[in-house]
């Protein structure tokens, strides 16, 4: 989506060319033009889960000692004490943001050990 260029900036422009398009397509490229960037980084970060999902969480991992995640998320973690990070994402009440700090965690225990 490009802000400076609207989708009845077209209609306006080439009102011929759009004359014989039905409402609903006007309304779909409409949407599609409106949400291209969102859809596009959605799926770049839908590439990017995939590649990461089978990433290890390390085993001695203490989740009550990481203070960006909530109660409820310490709990649910320490009761399926997921292995790898696409099954903490798949826990319902653990948001994509915990899993993007533990995904940081997974990063640099890769050189040290976490206590």
């Amino acid at each position: 989506s490009r802000p400076e260029f609207m989708f009845e900036d077209i209609e306006k422009q080439f009102p011929k060319l759009l004359s014989n398009v039905s409402e609903s397509v006007k309304m779909h490229l409409k949407s599609e033009s409106l949400y291209e960037v969102q859809i596009q980084q959605q799926e770049k970060q839908i590439r990017a889960f995939k590649r990461d999902e089978h990433i290890e969480l390390p085993k001695n991992l203490n989740y009550e000692t990481l203070k960006f995640l909530s109660t409820e998320e310490r709990e649910k973690l320490n009761l399926y004490k997921p292995s790898t990070l696409g099954q903490a994402i798949r826990i319902e009440g653990i948001t994509p943001s915990s899993v993007l700090a533990l995904h940081q965690i997974c990063s640099k225990h890769k050189s040290i050990d976490i206590k």
